[in-house]
């Protein structure tokens, strides 16, 4: 959401006049009257926080082209920002902007602050995997007709997750399916690289043995809508880095980005996992490096209406894959892209992730 009042502040030590649009993105609803000031060679972030939790993880990030990436290096920040931030009104962000950037360039700056229920619990089993728990609750799943490279099964809808969940910081490892399956399928080999050519059959035995080996039935696959909750983290720009992609932020086919953004390289291959900075929510490779396998079973048309805990139709012929490959276009790397395959299917392409109950 566009706070509507326009912020025009002469930057002196930019030697540039700023047009900050402070923008406000929370799944929760919780930041409010987000605004912005420069004070002395600082930026000055202010921000209402509502909710009924006793805190909140909260972050920020900049952008100098009217939300379409944000790309400003926003690493000395102090204040009323990261974990443990009470609610409270006039909460206050300081960013050392002189310090970290230097001379900027851009005339739409936009800041865009997020608070998520609690610090951000992690979870380490037995066999090294980490993860991160997603709290519950609404999101736009889908896109608008409007958005650059929709397809026709992304048809924009409100869904609530009821129950929060641990989300798999990275794809599953070769060292991890090693553990626990005894052997490597994978074409490109490395025990931090992703673990590819499963199939969504094979990856639920992995899942079967880990629940074996740990005791209980808590690991499964995530849900379609699990899936892009995690991807987006509050986001709903096509990436959670905005409107473009670059292969410094994702492992894909970097001949073929989105219209309008730039080239990158193809590297032709998986890279180790964890290699570019995580979204919000502190996972990682969501977009690229290998499809990732989902619960559901594909079904081309979303509900018309709102929903809760969807989990796909009851039958079909193809299991839903999420995220885009190493191999994939930059369009095919989006939060809302869609795909479907036969369960059986293998390729150097596909991998996945794991979700655990909470």
């Amino acid at each position: 959401m566009f706070i509507s009042k326009r912020f025009i502040v002469f930057i002196l030590f930019f030697a540039l006049l700023f047009h900050f649009f402070p923008a406000v993105s929370s799944a929760w609803e919780e930041v409010e009257n987000v605004r912005v000031e420069q004070v002395g060679d600082d930026v000055h972030i202010y921000y209402d926080l509502r909710g009924d939790a006793d805190k909140y993880k909260v972050t920020v990030r900049g952008s100098s082209d009217g939300g379409r990436n944000y790309r400003l290096p926003m690493k000395t920040v102090s204040g009323d920002v990261g974990k443990d931030v009470r609610p409270g009104s006039n909460k206050k962000i300081i960013w050392k902007a002189l310090k970290d950037a230097g001379e900027l360039e851009g005339d739409e700056f936009v800041f865009e602050v997020e608070a998520v229920s609690g610090p951000g619990k992690e979870f380490v089993n037995s066999i090294g995997m980490k993860f991160m728990l997603i709290p519950a609750g609404s999101f736009m799943m889908g896109i608008p007709s409007s958005e650059q490279g929709r397809e026709s099964d992304e048809r924009r809808h409100k869904v609530t997750l009821t129950k929060g969940f641990y989300m798999g910081v990275t794809e599953v490892t070769q060292s991890q399916w090693k553990a626990i399956m005894g052997n490597n399928p994978s074409n490109f080999k490395g025990d931090n690289l992703p673990v590819e050519q499963v199939s969504w059959n094979d990856c639920r035995e992995f899942i079967r043995k880990l629940n074996r080996q740990e005791g209980g039935n808590k690991y499964r696959l995530p849900t379609e809508a699990e899936w892009e909750y995690a991807c987006r983290a509050g986001t709903t720009t096509p990436f959670f880095t905005g409107g473009c992609i670059s292969t410094d932020q994702a492992n894909y086919n970097g001949n073929y980005p989105m219209p309008g953004c730039s080239k990158g390289m193809y590297r032709k291959k998986t890279i180790e996992v964890a290699s570019f900075s995580p979204n919000a929510w502190g996972l990682y490779d969501m977009h690229g490096n290998v499809w990732e396998w989902c619960e559901d079973w594909y079904e081309k048309n979303y509900p018309s209406g709102n929903v809760t805990d969807p989990a796909g139709p009851s039958s079909g012929s193809d299991r839903v894959l999420r995220g885009g490959s190493w191999s994939s276009f930059a369009r095919y790397l989006r939060s809302a892209d869609r795909s479907g395959l036969d369960p059986g299917g293998r390729c150097s392409n596909f991998g996945f992730r794991v979700v655990r109950a909470y």
